[in-house]
């Protein structure tokens, strides 16, 4: 059975970012994965201008999915 990596996603997520402080909402509000190279979500954008003055950030992750196995049965 081979193995393929699955393609390389990229990550936008807003993000608790001030490590002093107490979290006063879950540390991650939202996410979005995305192909590589394709600009913030708006969804992401709109979140972070709501956000921003508390203490939040927009963090951008390269990740690899899970490996996908092809093969014949």
């Amino acid at each position: 059975m081979a193995q393929r990596a699955a393609p390389l996603m990229w990550s936008y997520s807003l993000q608790w970012c001030l490590p002093r402080r107490p979290c006063p909402c879950p540390r991650e509000l939202l996410a979005r994965h995305t192909r590589p190279g394709a600009p913030i979500p708006p969804t992401i954008l709109d979140a972070w201008k709501r956000y921003q003055p508390q203490g939040d950030r927009v963090s951008l992750d390269s990740r690899q999915s899970e490996t996908v196995r092809h093969g014949s049965a």
